[in-house]
């Protein structure tokens, strides 16, 4: 936790400059990638989007913490909670959330779904209806025909 102390006594651009994201967005973090690169840094990597950062391992402990898709203040509020920060850690644990949030480890909400691509315009179609065995089965075909109608009467739509 050393260099995420040390981020918290100097402030930063980040910090004071005005986020597009810092209370109303959703971030993701997925399954991170950890590649060891030397005692006490790795190579983090996001693997839906392939964005890497070098991290140290107080620094991937913080981000670790960070699970399912919240706000950065949440993300920053469980990491705090799950590693037992004091609070002066906060502003250090935020600095590093919006720095990985801005190199791409954690992805926005809209990133998100814009990989499932565009929404359709368009609304679903109708269901067509259903097969029904009926051999054998007279006293409960006359059951299914006459719920149809009954709520074919309420208003229901009409079905083939």
């Amino acid at each position: 936790m050393d260099n995420v102390t040390r981020h918290a006594q100097r402030p930063t651009q980040a910090s004071t400059a005005a986020q597009p994201w810092s209370s109303e967005l959703g971030w993701f973090v997925p399954e991170l990638q950890l590649r060891p690169l030397a005692a006490q840094r790795g190579l983090v990597r996001n693997p839906l989007n392939g964005a890497t950062m070098e991290l140290s391992s107080g620094e991937y402990a913080v981000l670790s913490a960070c699970d399912g898709c919240c706000t950065l203040a949440e993300h920053e509020a469980c990491a705090a909670r799950q590693l037992a920060a004091p609070p002066e850690h906060r502003p250090a644990f935020r600095e590093l959330i919006e720095r990985c949030a801005r190199q791409g480890l954690l992805m926005s909400v809209p990133d998100l779904v814009s990989r499932f691509g565009a929404p359709a315009d368009t609304q679903p179609a109708a269901f067509g209806g259903i097969a029904v065995r009926t051999a054998d089965r007279p006293k409960l075909l006359a059951r299914l025909l006459s719920s149809a109608m009954m709520l074919e009467a309420r208003g229901a739509p009409s079905r083939r």
